[in-house]
């Protein structure tokens, strides 16, 4: 059995339901999914916290130790294999960051061409059942809550702004206060 006009098949035990029956157990199994999700967060939101301030420290310390090194030029050996290991540890880390703001974005941008497919489907069907689990999947996911950690703020790409300037703030703060000279033997 087609669900539209494209070659999209059913699973076997979903063949013998009808249009509005099958919405309907879309929309309860993404309910399910969104319950579950929001539940994994609310067990590790604040692990996630934790893990991004964790990050945004890291990140400081790195990029502070990176310009110290590089204004003050010091003599010792080591200090051009440090700068590398701190520019290795920086993009390491912000990667890190990156990639689970990106993935958190997917999932947001997910739901978003969903809501716009069934909207699209809401309107070219002429079933009024069909239309009403429609209306129903459209309006459970109009008012689910965005992914937030503890409460506070929401993870996606758009984050990654002020992080990064609250790591140049951070380091441009610490700069200020005077480095002792390097004591030489």
């Amino acid at each position: 059995m087609s669900i539209c006009d494209e070659k999209h098949y059913l699973p076997l035990h979903l063949s013998n339901l009808s249009k509005p029956e099958i919405i309907e157990y879309l929309r309860i199994k993404h309910q399910r999914i969104y319950e579950e999700i929001h539940l994994l967060l609310k067990i590790s939101s604040p692990q996630l916290l934790a893990y991004l301030l964790i990050e945004v420290l890291i990140q400081i310390l790195h990029l502070y130790s990176i310009i110290v090194h590089i204004i003050y030029k010091f003599d010792n050996p080591t200090a051009g294999s440090t700068i590398i290991l701190n520019c290795i540890s920086i993009v390491w880390h912000g990667n890190g960051v990156y990639y689970l703001c990106w993935n958190m974005n997917i999932l947001n941008e997910m739901v978003e061409r969903l809501r716009r497919i069934l909207t699209l489907c809401k309107f070219t069907t002429e079933d009024a059942e069909e239309h009403r689990q429609f209306r129903i999947f459209i309006n459970k996911l109009g008012h689910q809550k965005s992914i937030l950690i503890n409460d506070y703020f929401e993870i996606d790409l758009g984050i990654i702004g002020p992080v990064v300037g609250n790591i140049l703030t951070y380091v441009l703060v610490a700069l200020q206060f005077k480095i002792p000279p390097q004591k030489t033997n």
